[in-house]
């Protein structure tokens, strides 16, 4: 396999993009707008063997980053009188 991160700097969309976060510090923001991006790239390109290693860098990112868990949004109801501010 291509090493991942070259691959994520060959297709990113962007200095604000996952892929481009993902090429300059190995880490990404979200994993759904990652792997959204690399759809995307999946879906613009003909080529079988470049469609390949999106794919494998798809895997990779499945792999690699856990899933994005809901925020709980809490109100003053759910905070202990002692520990307001």
């Amino acid at each position: 396999m291509k090493d991942p991160y070259r691959i994520a700097a060959e297709w990113h969309g962007g200095q604000f993009s996952e892929l481009y976060k993902l090429q300059s510090s190995g880490c990404i923001d979200s994993k759904r707008e990652c792997l959204s991006e690399i759809d995307e790239c999946i879906a613009g390109t003909a080529d079988p063997l470049l469609t390949d290693e999106l794919y494998e860098l798809r895997d990779f990112v499945e792999e690699e980053f856990e899933d994005e868990t809901e925020e709980l949004e809490l109100d003053d109801r759910d905070l202990d009188d002692n520990k307001r501010w």
